[in-house]
């Protein structure tokens, strides 16, 4: 079954990008899914669905999300028409009706932010990321990738103040997705 949060998250983006629908493809629209996910469970505490996502050749994909597609189509909310372009498959989405969503004013903040960020040109500093993590170049293509993947994007150093007893010393960096 899929979770009503991530047809409501699936539905919201495509209704975000409905002045530039071409702009949306499945992969952008995984992308957009999963730096979202992550984004919320790091800087809010907790991921925005219950949905697992798991590691394809071009980033991290939710096993649900054409199913998703395919019930918000059912549905009249979206349309999703697939065509091919230079042999490949291409998912055009478009929103037919207005969005109702669970989520708070953080919570969209962030997925429009994200959305900004992967739609209008920033694709490759996305998969930098991914090339970079060294969590991700451990998980073989098919397996899940946990939200928590996220806190390996970077190497760091352990210091003194890392360790047990030591005195606090003004505030920690936080933790920044867009460069």
């Amino acid at each position: 079954m899929i979770d009503k949060n991530f047809m409501a998250l699936v539905h919201y983006i495509s209704e975000q990008c409905i002045e530039a629908p071409i702009s949306l493809g499945k992969r952008k629209l995984n992308k957009i899914l999963w730096n979202s996910e992550v984004a919320a469970y790091s800087l809010l505490g907790e991921a925005l669905t219950s949905e697992t996502y798991i590691r394809r050749q071009f980033g991290p994909a939710c096993e649900n999300t054409e199913m998703a597609l395919l019930a918000l189509q059912n549905e009249g909310r979206v349309l999703v028409r697939r065509r091919k372009h230079a042999g490949h498959p291409r998912f055009l989405i478009l929103s037919l009706r207005e969005v109702e969503h669970p989520f708070d004013h953080d919570q969209i903040n962030l997925v429009d932010h994200i959305i900004d960020w992967v739609v209008h040109d920033h694709v490759a500093s996305a998969v930098r990321i991914f090339s970079e993590n060294n969590t991700w170049q451990t998980i073989e293509i098919g397996q899940d990738v946990p939200h928590h993947t996220i806190f390996s994007i970077s190497r760091a150093e352990i210091t003194e103040r890392d360790l047990p007893g030591a005195k606090p010393t003004g505030s920690r960096s936080t933790l920044s997705l867009v460069e």
